[in-house]
């Protein structure tokens, strides 16, 4: 099956093959300080594979324990659990940097959601936002990805900004579930790993 490329990042070319997504890093290198080699870039891909393992296991078992979050959509409450997705496995091929087996999710990101509304983008949440309330449940998620942060920071040395961009909501209206799946804690990984030349290429 032919890679389908999906998005250019800070660090990587992002494609698609199957139900996975393969990540190319070699904006990561080309950004990194002079002097590093690939297996230097391979390091801080491992490094950020396992902290994203990490982080999934600190956001389960913290929000297990915190009270429970709810979102009102439509007069109706919505649980509101934030999820970390687990990065794909690093390898060299070629001298060039690849991770490979996230599991690709279809649906859209919460940047064009709340850029351009529900109605043409996420159909099953036609009934559930209205654009008058778009602010107001920016607002409360962003809350809810700042508490996940949080929680992440006090485990995890590196400070990961996770922003809208990288995260894709699934709504469940029969369990009234709404899940923030977390597919990138990173932006940029030169920049949290402190490995930024001075000019980026």
């Amino acid at each position: 099956m032919q890679n389908k490329h999906l998005d250019t990042g800070a660090d990587s070319e992002v494609y698609r093959n199957g139900d996975q997504v393969i990540k190319i890093y070699n904006k990561l290198f080309e950004s990194m300080i002079e002097g590093s080699t690939s297996d230097d870039c391979l390091a801080i891909i491992k490094q950020y594979e396992a902290e994203t393992l990490k982080a999934k296991e600190i956001i389960e078992s913290a929000w297990l324990e915190s009270p429970h979050k709810i979102i009102t959509l439509n007069t109706v409450n919505y649980q509101v659990n934030v999820k970390v997705v687990p990065q794909g496995v690093a390898r060299m091929e070629d001298g060039m940097v690849i991770s490979e087996g996230q599991k690709f999710l279809p649906m859209n990101n919460l940047k064009k959601i709340f850029e351009r509304g529900p109605y043409d983008i996420m159909p099953e949440l036609d009934e559930l936002l209205i654009y008058d309330s778009i602010r107001r449940q920016r607002t409360y998620v962003r809350q809810m990805i700042a508490f996940a942060t949080q929680m992440i920071g006090e485990e995890i040395d590196t400070k990961f900004t996770i922003t809208n961009r990288n995260i894709k909501p699934v709504i469940n209206q029969d369990l009234k579930k709404l899940d923030l799946l977390v597919t990138d804690l990173g932006v940029d990984l030169a920049t949290d790993y402190n490995v930024l030349k001075e000019y980026r290429i």
